[in-house]
């Protein structure tokens, strides 16, 4: 399998953008790198991209939804989350992930139009063209009985045990460990623990306060980050389930379009197998035969069609002939119908054959069409 490009943009667009190429598994299979877009647009030959976005500009959000919505969902939710928003609904975009079949609450990414298409331009405009987008609040690993948290230098992250991440700014640490205390033990497996995630930095500013919160929680796992979260981030490659922000009009062209091929491809292979093993048709078998057994024992023949009242030649595409024509009176010489089968013999009667021989002269409007 193809390889991933993990491309995390930065907060300020003056700041270096980073990125990882890793494995299907989640593993690097390179450095850790950083500078302009340009240089990062060098190794996604032969890869897929996959945007990582600043958590601070997205929101996430688990409105509840019928569970039957359907394809109406995507009507339900902006209107299910209006209260909640500052801007109008009409100027975010709203991508639906994927939730259980019998839940009430669907999970849903939103992001400003403008943002997501100044995100876009300035990675094509650089050549690169993504597969997905992600938040990065999105990426923070779950975890059923311990509570995640990632402290960065301007943001702090937390996912509480089966609850969607929350962003706020760094100093707002003790809120963030709140949450991850609270909503750790109204989880169904009542997770008590916490894991924290930060970097050399952030821990020696924010240590005091995340030691002073131990006694809170059932146990505390601290893991420093030598080369930033993008490693954790990858991890989450083939197990998460996040949210594409590539949705609706923003679906990429090319994967539609690849889609199309490939069940076109397969459509025509199935046709071509029914085509190779269906067995004939009996009946079309047993027609063949009939027809070549009475080509062979009688010669063909044709009556003119100005031999012919127009009854006869309307019945002659049912093989039926007027008892009046030659037809029928050369089938009753050989015994057989016109279409091939023996047949009892029958003079027509009197009143058939003058009532065809009256009508020989004028067509029908049937006939005529």
């Amino acid at each position: 399998m193809a390889d991933w490009l993990l491309l995390r943009l930065p907060r300020v667009p003056d700041e270096p953008a980073s990125w990882l190429v890793v494995d299907a598994r989640g593993t690097p299979v390179g450095p850790l790198e950083s500078g302009p877009l340009a240089a990062a647009a060098t190794r996604t030959a032969g890869r897929r991209v996959w945007v990582i976005v600043p958590g601070t500009d997205v929101l996430l959000a688990e409105p509840e939804v019928p569970v039957k919505a359907g394809l109406k969902l995507q009507q339900l939710v902006p209107y299910a989350l209006e209260e909640q928003l500052a801007d109008n609904i009409e100027d975010l975009h709203f991508a639906i992930g994927k939730r259980a079949s019998d839940s009430t609450r669907a999970p849903v990414a939103v992001v400003a139009r403008a943002l997501l298409d100044e995100w876009l331009a300035t990675l094509r405009s650089s050549g690169i063209e993504p597969e997905a987008i992600h938040a990065e609040s999105d990426l923070l690993p779950g975890n059923p009985a311990h509570a995640v948290v990632l402290l960065e230098e301007d943001a702090v992250f937390v996912r509480a045990p089966g609850a969607a991440p929350v962003t706020l700014p760094a100093d707002a640490l003790a809120e963030a460990l709140e949450i991850a205390q609270s909503r750790g033990a109204d989880s169904p497996g009542g997770g008590r623990g916490l894991i924290l995630y930060a970097g050399a930095a952030e821990w020696q500013r924010h240590s005091a306060q995340a030691e002073a919160a131990r006694p809170r929680f059932d146990g505390v796992r601290i893991q420093l980050l030598t080369e930033g979260p993008l490693p954790v981030f990858a991890q989450q490659l083939p197990v998460a389930t996040p949210i594409n922000l590539l949705q609706g009009a923003y679906a990429p062209a090319a994967a539609g379009a690849a889609g199309l091929r490939a069940w076109r491809v397969a459509a025509i292979l199935l046709l071509s197998l029914l085509g190779l093993f269906t067995p004939p048709c009996p009946g079309n078998r047993a027609r063949s035969m009939r027809a070549a057994a009475w080509s062979s024992a009688s010669p063909p023949r044709a009556a003119p069609a100005e031999d012919c009242c127009p009854r006869c030649r309307r019945w002659r595409r049912r093989a039926i002939p007027c008892r009046a024509s030659p037809c029928w009176r050369s089938s009753i010489t050989t015994g057989r119908s016109t279409s091939g089968s023996p047949r009892r013999m029958r003079p027509a009667s009197t009143g058939s054959a003058k009532r065809c021989a009256a009508t020989a002269g004028r067509p029908t409007s049937r006939a005529a069409a």
